[in-house]
């Protein structure tokens, strides 16, 4: 698994008592069904008191992650779909449709990390379906399908080695900063997600710029906090200073 995806279901792992290293070698089925839930459950609407899900979604993984899913479990879009359908009948979530999920590859996903969406309509699915056909094929999505762009780098910037190490409520393997922007919050397209709902979607984000790092909090509900004062205008990192995300407490390190 990618450095930069906090997964929920390692977060819920930790937070039941058992000790494991939250980053492994590549994404697991577990981790995209966790992903598509939370996209279903951030989607709901509301219509005479009932809750209705999206009944169209899609996953897009990194190409080589998507092959790696692909060939341990070839009928990955339906399990998926299954297993979704039967979190939205436990939640009482009512679908207006058969509920149907499309795994892609797009080598614009980092590594490690999982992209959900919702899709508008059947013709989308049939497009992302069409498109996979081949295995070198790319697939093309409308803008509004996804959640917030991909931060792109400038390839002319060296970035210092630097970590940012999960402390509480679980202590978890150094991430390496090697982006320009890491963004954290509980949105899947995050690179540090952190399923909590105090978290706001996108919660905070960490640049590198004129040669610091530094901390901006995104407007975010519940605020950010460095060494237990709150975030109120970017602050620059030092070494060991201490991020705090609602109670999620992250150690920053840098050379």
């Amino acid at each position: 698994m990618g450095i930069f995806s906090f997964f929920e279901s390692a977060v819920r792992r930790a937070m039941q008592g058992t000790v494991q290293t939250i980053f492994q070698g590549g994404v697991q089925e577990q981790e995209v069904l966790d992903a598509l839930r939370q996209v279903m459950s951030d989607n709901l609407t509301s219509e005479q008191g009932r809750q209705i899900a999206p009944h169209l979604l899609s996953a897009r993984l990194n190409p080589r992650d998507y092959d790696a899913l692909r060939a341990r479990t070839p009928a990955l879009d339906e399990r998926l779909a299954l297993d979704l359908k039967r979190i939205a009948n436990d939640q009482g979530y009512l679908l207006r449709s058969a509920l149907k999920v499309v795994v892609e590859r797009d080598p614009r996903v980092g590594s490690g990390r999982v992209v959900c969406a919702v899709l508008s309509n059947p013709a989308q699915v049939a497009q992302l379906v069409g498109a996979m056909a081949g295995p070198d094929a790319t697939q093309t999505m409308d803008a509004g399908a996804i959640a917030a762009p991909l931060p792109t780098a400038d390839p002319n910037v060296q970035i210092p080695p630097a970590w940012l190490t999960l402390m509480q409520p679980a202590r978890g393997e150094p991430m390496r900063l090697d982006r320009q922007t890491i963004r954290i919050g509980r949105h899947n397209t995050n690179d540090i997600i952190v399923n909590e709902k105090r978290v706001s979607r996108f919660h905070a984000e960490i640049k590198y710029e004129h040669g610091q790092f530094m901390l901006y909090d995104l407007k975010s509900v519940n605020g950010v906090q460095v060494n237990s004062a709150k975030v109120t205008r970017p602050v620059p990192l030092q070494d060991r200073d201490i991020i705090s995300v609602c109670g999620y407490e992250f150690i920053f390190q840098r050379r």
